[in-house]
C-alpha cells in the first residue's frame, strides 16, 4: 500500500463518552460511502446525522442513550462533543485535506449558507433563526448548541448564515446540509 493510501484508510475516529446523564459512542469513517447509522433516542437528530452522512458521503455510527424523559439537552450536547472529538480523530494531520469550505444550500423555499475552516480554532457564528419551537420532538432551540458542541471539541470555525426564513422547511437541516459539502 501506498503512503498515500495508507494515510486515506486512517481517517478513522472512534469516541465513546459516558457521563452521569449520558452514554455515547460514536465512530466517523471520512473516506466512507454516506452511510449512517445512528440510534440517539432522539428522531430528529437521526435524522440529521443521516443527512450528514449521506451529502458529506462519510460514514457516522452513534448509539447513544439518556435523560432524554427529561430533556434532549444533555443528549444533544454529549453526541456533538463526541462527533466533533471523533471528527478531529479522523482528520489526523490533516494532510491531503481541504482546509476550507462553503457551500449554501438552496433547499426548497429556504437558503442557507455554511462556511468552514478546519483550522484547529474553534470559533462559531451562526445566524439561524428558526421559526417553530420543535422539530417533532426536538426543541429547536438545541440546534445552536449542537454547533457550538461540535466546533469546541473539532477544532473547527464555522459560520451559518440564513439567506430566507420559513415555516415550512427546516433551517436546521439545511445548516446540517451545508455543513457536508
Amino acid at each position: 500500500m501506498a503512503p498515500e493510501e495508507s494515510a486515506v484508510s486512517s481517517r478513522l475516529g472512534e469516541v465513546k463518552r459516558v457521563t452521569k446523564e449520558t452514554n455515547v459512542h460514536v465512530k466517523i469513517n471520512l473516506e466512507g460511502t454516506g452511510v449512517a447509522n445512528s440510534s440517539t433516542g432522539i428522531p430528529f437528530l437521526d435524522h440529521m446525522l443521516d443527512q450528514l452522512a449521506s451529502h458529506g458521503l462519510f460514514d457516522v455510527y452513534v448509539k447513544a442513550t439518556g435523560d432524554t424523559h427529561i430533556d434532549d439537552h444533555h443528549s444533544n450536547e454529549d453526541i456533538a462533543l463526541a462527533i466533533g472529538t471523533a471528527l478531529l480523530q479522523a482528520l489526523g494531520d490533516r494532510k491531503g485535506i481541504n482546509r476550507f469550505g462553503h457551500f449554501t444550500a438552496p433547499l426548497d423555499e429556504a437558503a442557507v449558507e455554511v462556511i468552514l475552516d478546519l483550522s484547529g480554532r474553534p470559533h462559531l457564528s451562526c445566524g439561524l433563526s428558526i421559526p417553530t419551537e420543535r422539530v417533532g420532538t426536538y426543541d429547536t432551540q438545541l440546534v445552536e448548541h449542537f454547533f457550538q458542541s461540535l466546533v469546541n471539541t473539532s477544532g473547527m470555525t464555522l459560520h451559518i448564515r440564513q439567506f430566507c426564513r420559513t415555516a415550512r422547511t427546516s433551517e436546521d437541516e439545511k445548516a446540517a446540509n451545508g455543513l457536508t459539502f
